[in-house]
């Protein structure tokens, strides 16, 4: 069944015993459907910026590649899991427990 995962359910954000992060352990499937191309006049503004908190690889097509330190430009946080974000000139999809450091400031 393709539900919501509650906060309970979300992964916490440590190191698995083979030392690599959860955030790159764990692969989901976003209920986040990816949207067309944005122009720049239509391309949604930031809510609020986020930093990454470890390396967060994209698993699938529309997906977010994070590297630990990236800030974070989050578009669209209406999912409980995943987010909508835009860094180093790109747009994607990531689960939003791999950033931390919530901002209305794009400045780190």
């Amino acid at each position: 069944r393709g539900g919501y995962a509650s906060p309970a359910a979300t992964p916490p954000r440590t190191r698995g015993a083979s030392g690599a992060s959860k955030c790159a352990e764990r692969s989901y499937e976003s209920p986040l459907r990816r949207s067309p191309a944005a122009s720049p006049r239509n391309a949604p503004r930031p809510q609020f910026y986020a930093t990454a908190v470890d390396d967060a690889p994209a698993t699938r097509h529309g997906g977010l590649d994070l590297r630990r330190g990236d800030r974070v430009a989050i578009l669209d946080s209406s999912d409980p899991v995943w987010w909508r974000g835009e860094c180093r000139g790109r747009v994607g999809v990531f689960p939003n427990y791999c950033v931390d450091g919530l901002t209305t400031s794009g400045l780190s």
